[in-house]
Protein backbone atom coordinates (compact mmCIF):
# COMPACT_ATOMS: atom_id res chain seq x y z
CA UNK A 1 0.00 0.00 0.00
CA UNK A 2 2.90 2.35 0.69
CA UNK A 3 4.20 1.97 -2.86
CA UNK A 4 0.73 2.53 -4.31
CA UNK A 5 0.24 5.61 -2.09
CA UNK A 6 3.61 6.93 -3.24
CA UNK A 7 2.80 6.24 -6.89
CA UNK A 8 -0.50 8.13 -6.81
CA UNK A 9 0.82 10.81 -4.43
CA UNK A 10 -1.58 10.33 -1.52
CA UNK A 11 -0.93 9.51 2.14
CA UNK A 12 -1.29 5.86 3.11
CA UNK A 13 -4.11 6.79 5.46
CA UNK A 14 -6.12 7.74 2.37
CA UNK A 15 -6.91 4.06 1.83
CA UNK A 16 -8.70 3.59 5.13
CA UNK A 17 -10.15 7.06 5.56
CA UNK A 18 -13.90 7.48 5.37
CA UNK A 19 -13.60 10.56 3.16
CA UNK A 20 -11.74 10.94 -0.13
CA UNK A 21 -9.09 13.58 -0.65
CA UNK A 22 -11.23 15.20 -3.34
CA UNK A 23 -14.14 15.50 -0.90
CA UNK A 24 -11.86 17.02 1.74
CA UNK A 25 -10.49 19.52 -0.77
CA UNK A 26 -13.99 20.42 -1.92
CA UNK A 27 -15.09 20.94 1.71
CA UNK A 28 -12.19 23.39 2.26
CA UNK A 29 -13.15 25.60 -0.67
CA UNK A 30 -14.91 28.84 0.18
CA UNK A 31 -17.32 30.27 -2.34
CA UNK A 32 -16.66 33.80 -3.54
CA UNK A 33 -20.13 34.73 -2.33
CA UNK A 34 -18.94 33.90 1.19
CA UNK A 35 -15.33 35.03 0.85
CA UNK A 36 -15.71 38.66 -0.20
CA UNK A 37 -18.14 39.73 2.53
CA UNK A 38 -15.91 37.99 5.08
CA UNK A 39 -12.84 39.72 3.67
CA UNK A 40 -14.65 43.08 3.85
CA UNK A 41 -15.40 42.44 7.53
CA UNK A 42 -11.77 41.50 8.23
CA UNK A 43 -10.49 44.65 6.51
CA UNK A 44 -13.07 46.68 8.44
CA UNK A 45 -11.97 45.19 11.75
CA UNK A 46 -8.33 45.88 10.90
CA UNK A 47 -9.24 49.44 9.95
CA UNK A 48 -11.01 49.97 13.26
CA UNK A 49 -8.05 48.51 15.17
CA UNK A 50 -5.57 50.71 13.27
CA UNK A 51 -7.72 53.78 13.97
CA UNK A 52 -7.93 52.95 17.69
CA UNK A 53 -4.19 52.21 17.93
CA UNK A 54 -3.52 55.60 16.31
CA UNK A 55 -5.86 57.10 18.94
CA UNK A 56 -8.11 58.57 16.28
CA UNK A 57 -11.85 59.04 16.60
CA UNK A 58 -14.14 58.52 13.64
CA UNK A 59 -14.33 62.29 13.35
CA UNK A 60 -10.53 62.65 13.31
CA UNK A 61 -10.07 59.98 10.65
CA UNK A 62 -12.91 61.40 8.56
CA UNK A 63 -11.33 64.86 8.71
CA UNK A 64 -7.91 63.53 7.69
CA UNK A 65 -9.15 61.68 4.60
CA UNK A 66 -12.18 63.76 3.66
CA UNK A 67 -14.69 60.92 3.87
CA UNK A 68 -17.94 61.12 5.85
CA UNK A 69 -17.90 59.42 9.25
CA UNK A 70 -20.83 57.16 8.39
CA UNK A 71 -18.93 55.91 5.31
CA UNK A 72 -15.90 55.01 7.43
CA UNK A 73 -18.18 53.32 9.93
CA UNK A 74 -19.74 51.27 7.10
CA UNK A 75 -16.22 50.21 6.08
CA UNK A 76 -15.31 49.30 9.65
CA UNK A 77 -18.38 47.09 10.04
CA UNK A 78 -17.75 45.43 6.69
CA UNK A 79 -21.03 46.70 5.33
CA UNK A 80 -19.31 48.10 2.24
CA UNK A 81 -16.05 47.11 0.52
CA UNK A 82 -13.26 49.65 0.80
CA UNK A 83 -11.87 50.71 -2.58
CA UNK A 84 -8.10 50.26 -2.71
CA UNK A 85 -7.37 53.96 -3.19
CA UNK A 86 -9.55 54.82 -0.19
CA UNK A 87 -7.91 52.06 1.85
CA UNK A 88 -4.49 53.51 1.02
CA UNK A 89 -5.63 56.93 2.26
CA UNK A 90 -7.12 55.47 5.42
CA UNK A 91 -3.96 53.47 6.07
CA UNK A 92 -1.79 56.59 5.75
CA UNK A 93 -4.11 58.55 8.03
CA UNK A 94 -4.00 55.77 10.64
CA UNK A 95 -0.18 55.53 10.41
CA UNK A 96 -0.07 51.99 9.05
CA UNK A 97 1.15 50.66 5.73
CA UNK A 98 -1.23 49.24 3.17
CA UNK A 99 0.29 45.80 3.80
CA UNK A 100 -1.36 45.93 7.26
CA UNK A 101 -4.64 45.07 5.52
CA UNK A 102 -3.35 42.42 3.15
CA UNK A 103 -3.75 38.71 3.70
CA UNK A 104 -0.13 37.95 4.47
CA UNK A 105 -0.42 39.84 7.76
CA UNK A 106 -3.22 37.61 9.05
CA UNK A 107 -2.94 34.09 10.39
CA UNK A 108 -4.70 32.75 7.28
CA UNK A 109 -2.42 34.80 5.05
CA UNK A 110 0.65 33.53 6.86
CA UNK A 111 -0.54 29.95 6.33
CA UNK A 112 -1.12 30.62 2.63
CA UNK A 113 2.37 32.09 2.30
CA UNK A 114 3.85 29.08 4.06
CA UNK A 115 2.01 26.74 1.71
CA UNK A 116 3.31 28.71 -1.27
CA UNK A 117 6.86 28.64 0.14
CA UNK A 118 6.58 24.89 0.66
CA UNK A 119 5.40 24.47 -2.93
CA UNK A 120 8.51 26.30 -4.19
CA UNK A 121 10.73 24.40 -1.75
CA UNK A 122 9.34 21.06 -2.94
CA UNK A 123 10.07 22.06 -6.56
CA UNK A 124 13.77 22.56 -5.76
CA UNK A 125 16.19 19.83 -6.79
CA UNK A 126 16.56 17.22 -4.06
CA UNK A 127 20.23 18.03 -3.39
CA UNK A 128 19.35 21.71 -2.90
CA UNK A 129 16.54 20.87 -0.46
CA UNK A 130 18.87 18.60 1.50
CA UNK A 131 21.47 21.38 1.66
CA UNK A 132 18.93 23.91 2.92
CA UNK A 133 17.57 21.73 5.72
CA UNK A 134 20.98 20.88 7.18
CA UNK A 135 21.56 23.12 10.23
CA UNK A 136 25.31 23.20 9.54
CA UNK A 137 24.61 25.01 6.24
CA UNK A 138 22.64 27.85 7.82
CA UNK A 139 25.63 30.20 7.84
CA UNK A 140 26.06 29.73 4.06
CA UNK A 141 22.41 30.58 3.48
CA UNK A 142 22.63 33.65 5.74
CA UNK A 143 25.74 34.79 3.86
CA UNK A 144 23.96 34.35 0.52
CA UNK A 145 21.03 36.39 1.87
CA UNK A 146 23.35 39.21 2.95
CA UNK A 147 25.13 39.17 -0.41
CA UNK A 148 21.80 39.31 -2.25
CA UNK A 149 20.98 42.60 -0.49
CA UNK A 150 24.24 44.24 -1.59
CA UNK A 151 24.55 46.55 -4.55
CA UNK A 152 26.50 45.56 -7.64
CA UNK A 153 29.25 48.03 -6.69
CA UNK A 154 29.63 46.52 -3.22
CA UNK A 155 29.78 43.00 -4.65
CA UNK A 156 32.33 44.10 -7.24
CA UNK A 157 34.47 45.59 -4.47
CA UNK A 158 34.37 42.33 -2.51
CA UNK A 159 35.24 40.32 -5.63
CA UNK A 160 38.17 42.63 -6.40
CA UNK A 161 39.37 42.31 -2.81
CA UNK A 162 39.28 38.51 -3.07
CA UNK A 163 41.18 38.65 -6.37
CA UNK A 164 43.85 40.86 -4.77
CA UNK A 165 44.25 38.37 -1.93
CA UNK A 166 44.58 35.35 -4.23
CA UNK A 167 47.19 36.90 -6.58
Amino acid sequence: MEILAYAIDVPVSHFWASETLAAKEEARKVSTADFYPLRDRIIGALLRRARKEARLSLQDLAARVGIPEDQIEAYEFGQEPVPLTVLASLATAANVGLEYFLEDTSRVGAQLLMEEDFKYFSEMPVEMRRFVVQPVNRSYIELAMRLSRMSVEELRGIAEGILNITY
